[in-house]
């Protein structure tokens, strides 16, 4: 893995694993294994969520349930379940404000518990809802999915609320030029959960990429990993 600025890898040394050295990390044999590797995350760590995340995951599959009619999984598949929650309910919050703290809440921790259930990783929620972070352990990364949930249900961007993925500043040219070949997305969409979603497979199939590239694969990150590189970490879609 590229180092940080600071000259240290964001890889424990006590969780660090070196893989075998591939015949050339270039190769597209390499290409093929990452797009396989990039979606599993395999032993990276994920404890339990906290109580508080799990009592708003359960909400948000009883408002959905309650509102549309049909359940959620807790897969991508229904995520345009989700979206169309979403748009439903921008019209709640616009009437009745204080609805949308309820709403931003149990959608953020429905969305960051898919992710962190598909990749590995940490919650940090201490403090009010707009310091949030999911941090990832298969790959550093970090993001706000209330924030993801409250530009959701505004349509608009939302300051302050962190909801754009961190990555390592070392890899953040590379995983920007993937986002940008991902393409525009329409207005009406940038911001529903599906879409997020979908960038979030680029950003973190991006950065596995580099991990097998930098021969780091093997490796994932502790939540102290996340702390002594904070400051160095570079702000994505």
């Amino acid at each position: 893995m590229a180092t940080s600025t600071n000259g240290k890898s964001p890889i424990s040394s006590a969780t660090k694993h070196q893989p075998e050295a591939p015949d050339s990390p270039d190769s597209p044999e390499a290409d093929d294994e990452l797009v396989n590797e990039a979606y599993d995350r395999g032993e990276a760590p994920c404890p339990d969520a906290p109580a508080l995340i799990m009592d708003l995951f359960a909400s948000c599959h009883r408002m959905v349930a309650a509102a549309i009619g049909v359940p959620l999984d807790s897969s991508s598949d229904t995520l345009s379940i989700l979206d169309h929650y979403v748009q439903q309910s921008r019209g709640d919050v616009l009437a009745k404000p204080d609805v949308q703290a309820v709403l931003e809440r149990s959608i953020g921790a429905y969305f960051g518990e898919m992710v962190r259930q598909t990749y590995g990783g940490y919650w940090h929620i201490s403090g009010e809802a707009d310091t949030w972070r999911l941090r990832l352990s298969s790959v550093f990364l970090q993001f706000n999915p209330v924030g993801i949930a409250r530009e959701a249900l505004v349509n608009d961007h939302a300051d302050g609320w962190h909801a754009h993925t961190k990555v390592e500043k070392a890899y953040e040219p590379f995983v920007k030029a993937r986002l940008d070949a991902f393409g525009d997305v329409d207005a009406d969409e940038f911001f529903l959960p599906s879409s997020r979603w979908d960038a979030l497979e680029v950003v973190v199939a991006a950065a596995r990429e580099r991990m097998v590239h930098d021969q780091e694969a093997d490796g994932f990150f502790e939540e102290s990993d996340y702390e002594d590189e904070e400051e160095d970490a570079g702000r994505l879609r």
